[in-house]
């Protein structure tokens, strides 16, 4: 069975339990749990459903040591619905024990604290480079780089040679820091909310660039512009025609896939996997074609346009089939330029592989063949038609000579 405790979005932010649900109204609280300020306890009340009554204590433990109850199918933590229960509003901020007791939820043993406030309260991470908070190695210019987060904005404190002097020149700001900052501070907020949008932007640039191979946004900063300030959820970015590149007026917003199909079990997954490949069956060559040989889709077209849809080598079309259709004509490059050639047959492009692109190789083995070639045909006297030689589409006759 599924643990109730791993569901997306029920879990705190590590140390403040800050990330969960808030939408439960402060009346619908009173009616289903009764707090006792003195011992910080919760009780379910009568009109509670009867498996809830015959808990005798609300919640669960995790093991961080943190009590979660389950109201309305979402998860709160008791410490931060203490605080909600008597002061009728959620914190913006952090709500800890003063006792560090995160089980100890009497009203009196719990603060409030602004996140600036809660930071500064934590201890230097076990595994820095320096063992001391804001201070740590910088081995490309081989200095002490001192900086100092106040209010979500890193500030660049100076390089040192000496790693006192990067310690006291972080004290010394921490000290000249101001904590007076109110948890509900519009500023604050907005600065939050920007830095969340701002991290959802570059993920979606780094999904879509991924996805795709390319864009026509020359930069992160042209691509979000044109999204704009509206972020969709659980919908991807997919181009308006296939053949050409996602960029500019070539864009909309669709419901991915993921959220459409998902991807619980291995039928789903098979349905997502075919899914994918049925709704765009460009989108993956035209990675593939970009990724290996920086060519677009236009840029294909236009060569199979200028060779008639016809092998460049042999200078017939592409017979060869896979699940009954024809392939497409394969992209041939140098291999030590990486230049894109033109476009081959598979005959052509798997032969010229096999004599390793060498022109030498095939200057001899044309040689051989201009020795052993029958100059009558009565090789071919089955058949009567030396055209059905044609070792290029593989069509022997019954015995080959």
């Amino acid at each position: 069975m599924k643990n109730p405790f791993s569901m997306v979005g029920s879990w705190p932010s590590k140390g403040t339990g800050n990330q969960m649900a808030t939408d439960i109204p402060h009346e619908k609280l009173l009616t289903m749990l009764s707090y006792d300020r003195e011992t910080g306890e919760f009780r379910w009340r009568e009109s509670a459903p009867n498996f809830h009554r015959r808990k005798s204590v609300v919640g669960r433990v995790d093991a961080r040591g943190r009590r979660f109850v389950n109201l309305e199918r979402k998860f709160y933590a008791t410490h931060r619905l203490a605080w909600f229960y008597e002061t009728k509003q959620w914190s913006k901020g952090a709500i800890v024990p003063k006792n560090g007791d995160y089980l100890d939820t009497r009203f009196e043993n719990l603060m409030e604290l602004t996140h600036q406030q809660l930071s500064d309260r934590r201890k230097p991470r076990a595994n820095g480079s320096s063992g001391e908070p804001g201070v740590s190695w910088d081995a490309r210019r081989e200095r002490w780089v001192a900086y100092i987060t106040i209010n979500y904005r890193r500030r660049h404190l100076g390089y040192f040679k000496v790693k006192e002097d990067a310690v006291a020149a972080y004290k010394s700001a921490h000290d000249a820091r101001d904590f007076t900052a109110s948890v509900d501070d519009a500023s604050l907020a907005d600065r939050r909310e920007k830095g969340r949008r701002e991290a959802r932007i570059l993920a979606l640039w780094k999904r879509v660039n991924r996805h795709y191979g390319q864009t026509s946004w020359p930069s992160m900063k042209e691509f979000a512009d044109d999204v704009g300030s509206e972020l969709h959820d659980r919908q991807e970015i997919v181009p308006i025609d296939e053949t050409l590149v996602v960029g500019p007026g070539n864009w909309r917003w669709e419901l991915s896939l993921f959220y459409r199909l998902g991807r619980a079990s291995a039928e789903d997954r098979k349905k997502y996997d075919a899914a994918v490949r049925e709704r765009a069956p460009l989108r993956r060559r035209a990675k593939e074609f970009y990724k290996k040989f920086g060519l677009t889709l236009g840029g294909y077209q236009s060569l199979h346009d200028a060779q008639n849809g016809a092998c460049a080598c042999c200078g017939l079309p592409e017979t060869d089939r896979r699940a009954g259709v024809t392939r497409w004509l394969a992209v041939d490059h140098c291999h030590s330029t990486g230049a894109v050639r033109g476009l081959l047959c598979s005959n052509c492009n798997q032969g010229l592989g096999r004599f390793r692109d060498d022109p030498a190789l095939l200057r001899k083995a044309a040689e051989y063949l201009e020795r052993h070639r029958p100059s009558d045909g009565a090789a071919f006297e089955q058949t009567g038609k030396l055209e059905e030689r044609d070792a290029h589409h593989g069509n022997y006759p019954p015995e080959r000579p």
